[in-house]
């Protein structure tokens, strides 16, 4: 058999708008896999990258960003950052991000887009720099709900299949 394959992935934090991915299942001979930048297709909201990404599998058949049909993915979920250029400002003063604002669905495996998920129009304009919750709610091994927060105190509801519902503000 196939020996399991062994991935690690890397935010930048304030170090950049970037994500890496690294294939370790040798460690003696690690391998590059992918990086995200904010300049990658599909991913000019990717603010600094504090969230950490959380593993899933996604059930059904997705086409990714670059057009390829793809089933039942081993994804990567995690907040789309922290606008520090809005963010870092004095108390009291206006704030309107202007990046970072959703939740970024990837494949693990190839980097490439499968869903961004952002809250209704009007509903927020900040950042999702914090950790997001990924949950499989009947244990079949499938994501079906993401809970993230944003950097007004707000915390949204993600169903797999695209809803949002906004469960705290």
């Amino acid at each position: 058999t196939a020996p399991t394959k062994t991935w690690l992935f890397a935010t930048m934090r304030r170090g950049a708008r970037a994500l890496y991915a690294l294939d370790v299942t040798d460690p003696d001979v690690p391998k590059f896999m992918w990086r995200i930048t904010n300049a990658s297709t599909g991913f000019s909201e990717l603010a600094q990258t504090w969230s950490e990404p959380k593993i899933a599998k996604l059930k059904g058949t997705f086409t990714r960003a670059d057009a390829t049909v793809i089933t039942d993915p081993v994804v990567l979920v995690f907040g789309a950052g922290y606008d520090a250029a809005q963010e870092d400002k004095p108390t009291g003063s206006l704030v309107t991000p202007t990046m970072g604002r959703g939740v970024f669905v990837v494949e693990a495996e190839t980097g490439q887009l499968i869903q961004f998920l952002q809250p209704t129009s009007g509903v927020t304009g900040y950042s999702f720099a914090a950790d997001v919750n990924a949950l499989d709610l009947n244990a079949d091994g499938y994501l079906d709900r993401i809970y993230a927060g944003d950097t007004n105190a707000n915390l949204f509801r993600f169903d797999t299949q695209q809803s949002v519902t906004n469960v705290a503000s």
